[in-house]
């Protein structure tokens, strides 16, 4: 299967998906990534952002390999709070980062609605790295700080900003199968409050 990275080059033999692209929806067929999915529910107040910021264990450039761990959902994103909101969006990401090194599949579908296509994305190349028996070698996501620009308790907007980590994918015998390139990450991603918690309606890449 041939995917295309979001600056256009191609890389044949895996499926993958560049977080960019996913959220630009290339991550399917291969087909041309499009433009960013559009939101037809806006948020009614806006205010000005707060934002959240916490180190991650891998932010210094000299911290050790990263290991895969699974992170348990944290208790501060059950509420229906902005707050709550940001702590969410954090852990997603962190969930991407292990669902995409361990691989797992499984894992990022559920947490989001049956209408986010870039959730779908990162669902589908979860499942395709663990039937060809590939795996990052290393965390996609680096965060930096999330951001909330709204009010809307049932339907915030979330700025997950961060990096997207140069790393490779790999087979079984640890040989690399394609690379994915360094690039500057800004996501606005649109949540839903349901009967479940915190779901993911919209990713796109501002």
């Amino acid at each position: 299967m041939r995917h295309r990275l979001a600056a256009g080059a191609a890389v044949v033999g895996a499926s993958w998906c560049l977080l960019g692209a996913a959220v630009l929806g290339a991550c399917d067929s291969g087909g041309d990534p499009t433009g960013p999915s559009s939101i037809s529910n806006s948020p009614a107040t806006s205010s000005a952002p707060s934002t959240s910021s916490a180190p991650s264990p891998s932010s210094s450039s000299t911290s050790a390999a990263y290991v895969p761990v699974k992170p348990e959902f944290p208790a501060a994103a059950k509420k229906q709070t902005l707050q709550s909101a940001e702590v969410f969006v954090k852990y997603y990401f962190d969930l991407l980062n292990y669902s995409f090194a361990k691989p797992e599949k499984g894992l990022m579908g559920q947490l989001g609605l049956a209408d986010c296509e870039p959730c779908r994305a990162y669902e589908e190349n979860s499942a395709d790295l663990v039937t060809n028996g590939h795996k990052y070698d290393g965390e996609l996501v680096r965060f930096k700080r999330v951001t909330f620009v709204t009010e809307n308790i049932t339907n915030p907007w979330v700025m997950y900003i961060g990096t997207q980590r140069k790393t490779s994918i790999i087979d079984n015998a640890g040989e690399i199968v394609s690379m994915i390139p360094e690039e500057d990450l800004n996501l606005r991603v649109v949540l839903r409050w349901s009967e479940s918690g915190w779901r993911v309606e919209d990713i796109a890449s501002v």
